[in-house]
């Protein structure tokens, strides 16, 4: 049952707070703790998070705003739930930062973050809604509204974020996933056998280390389930925990030997599931690496001429393998893409918003690393929202967020977009001298100052506009117009894109354009600060949903910092009033 908490500033006798000097609850209501409490945990609505709990009377939910302020903490200062989890019993500052007043009424478990975590993403799974993506942005609106950040001068940027995965070969995925299948299969997991095999050995050793034969030695949880299952006994190595080594590494046949090898337990095991557990997820994984993977091959069948026997070979680059498909077993949302180097996992897209001297990053999006910048970049600013045209909204990009998409929407949503690099090919200049109509759709004149005889809209979308050929040969710009020529007629055709990148490319010989580039390359920093102190690279979880998530705090933690820095730069720390019974 969900239950709206707050932030009581009156201690009572019975919590800790009430017994510190005055002037020692001041150094918490100045410092970050106060800040924290100020600006993050009161100001965390929890009302959204109510769809994660049961309508029916039952036992109240903890507080939303201590679990979502513990995960930042934790993510700001590199701790782990366990250490979180501590500070808020022992540690002062942090259960002054989290509103605590007495460890009787709150005790949050490393279990209630994991439950809460789940529900969240269950949630957005089957809605789309992220809502610890609302309430980070929430919060980043209340700061730049604290740091007076008007939010319309912005600057944006992406990043490439690690998947913590080794990189594997082919063969070593294919004998993975079907390890991983065969042991589903069997009930168990492979640390599960791996502690039987510990403990098995440990039970058969004598004190010299050498083995204590009396006893039988037992057969494994594994192979008892396998055998149950009626699983092919030509596969009960693969319940071996450690036959990954012994196949991959310790074995002196050769790559095409043991090729055939996994290839032929594959063929086995798909041979022995057909479609039997396709609600597993092993099973899952398993059927769409083979599909990447590998390719059937049919072979006449000696003994059965009419059904040829099916076989599996490795797929080729010409067989239609793309990068979407599984770099590890461990995380199968990854994708790989080559931007300046071998990437395996996601990509991210920051929108910051910044007055000059202060930043906040106002919007973020997150997705696989195969999404192309332009495609991000247009999903932030939908985001964004439709802005007031006497508001002036800019975002200042580099050339990869150039594309279609990402200028449609800023047209869409009245958001100037200002791009301090061109890519693509270029246009001749005379193109922002063109005047089109108020709608859009038609050329009034052209660069020369000639008024068009006719106009229609090409297939493509292109603007075609009927001109007097003697006035276009007298014109200054006929050569770069290039208009074509018919005998009576002139035809000038142009593309809004054209004229665009003409103004643009126009724009950049301006002393704006070099504030613009200068102001663009502060947002330069976001994405060494978030690999650097946050380890972006290095989180703890796989998945795209996970990783999203945890990514988002690090956002908020980040925001904090610089609100901090804010707070403490302008010659006042945060006031807070101290708190009294």
């Amino acid at each position: 049952m969900f239950r709206e908490s707050h932030v009581n500033n009156q201690f009572s006798m019975a919590s800790s707070f009430y017994w510190v000097k005055e002037e020692h609850r001041q150094i918490l209501a100045n410092g970050w703790p106060g800040c924290f409490r100020k600006n993050i945990t009161e100001k965390i609505d929890e009302v959204p998070y109510a769809v994660l709990y049961s309508d029916l009377p039952s036992r109240p939910n903890s507080p939303i705003r201590v679990q979502i302020g513990m995960m930042l903490l934790e993510v700001m200062f590199s701790m782990t739930e366990t250490e979180i989890r501590n500070g808020t019993i022992f540690d002062m500052q942090i259960q002054y930062a989290l509103g605590i007043e007495s460890t009787e009424n709150i005790d949050i478990s490393e279990r209630t973050l994991q439950r809460f975590r789940k529900a969240c993403l269950t949630y957005e799974s089957k809605t789309g809604v992220d809502l610890l993506h609302n309430t980070i942005v929430e919060l980043a609106k209340d700061s730049a509204e604290i740091m007076g950040i008007d939010g319309t001068k912005f600057r944006m940027d992406s990043l490439m974020i690690e998947s913590n995965i080794k990189t594997m070969t082919r063969i070593e995925i294919l004998f993975q996933v079907s390890q991983n299948l065969a042991f589903a299969i069997a009930g168990t997991s492979k640390r599960a056998a791996m502690r039987f095999e510990k403990e098995r050995n440990a039970n058969h050793s004598s004190g010299n280390g050498q083995l204590n034969m009396i006893e039988p030695v037992s057969e494994s949880p594994a192979i008892i389930g396998a055998r149950k299952e009626g699983l092919p006994e030509s596969l009960f190595h693969l319940l071996n925990p450690y036959e990954e080594n012994v196949v991959l590494y310790h074995s002196k046949k050769t790559f095409a030997e043991k090729r055939d090898q996994i290839l032929a337990d594959v063929q086995t095991l798909m041979d022995f599931c057909e479609n039997r557990y396709s609600e597993v997820l092993e099973y899952q994984l398993f059927a769409r690496t083979v599909e990447e993977q590998c390719k059937v091959s049919y072979i006449a069948d000696e003994s059965n001429e009419n059904k040829p026997c099916r076989t599996y070979v490795l797929r080729t680059k010409n067989d239609g393998m793309t990068s979407k498909i599984v770099q590890n077993p461990s995380d199968p949302d990854a994708t790989y893409r080559e931007k300046n180097g071998d990437h395996r996992g996601y990509a991210a897209n920051v929108l910051e918003a910044s007055n000059g001297t202060d930043s906040v990053v106002y919007e973020y999006d997150y997705d696989v690393n195969t999404t192309s910048d332009n495609e991000l970049g247009a999903r932030t600013l939908e985001r964004l929202g439709e802005q007031k045209a006497e508001d002036k909204v800019s975002v200042t990009v580099d050339g990869s967020f150039a594309g279609d998409a990402i200028e449609e929407t800023a047209a869409k949503n009245n958001i100037e977009l200002i791009h301090t690099n061109l890519t693509g090919k270029s246009t001749s200049e005379c193109h922002a001298d063109h005047i089109l109509n108020e709608d859009r759709t038609a050329i009034a004149a052209c660069a020369g100052g000639q008024i068009p005889v006719r106009n229609w809209i090409g297939k493509n979308g292109a603007l075609n506009a009927v001109l007097n050929p003697e006035v276009c040969r007298n014109c200054p710009f006929y050569k770069e117009c290039h208009p074509r020529e018919n005998k009576t007629t002139a035809v000038l055709t142009l593309t809004e894109k054209q004229i665009r990148r003409a103004v643009e490319a126009r724009f950049r010989d301006t002393e704006e354009f070099s504030a613009e580039s200068k102001f663009r390359n502060g947002v330069e920093t976001l994405p060494s600060v978030l690999r650097r102190r946050y380890r972006v690279d290095e989180m703890p979880v796989r998945g795209l949903k996970r990783t999203k998530f945890r990514f988002g705090l690090a956002i908020g933690g980040l925001n904090f910092m610089k609100l901090l820095k804010f707070m403490k730069g302008r010659g006042s720390a945060p006031k807070m009033q101290p708190c009294y019974s």
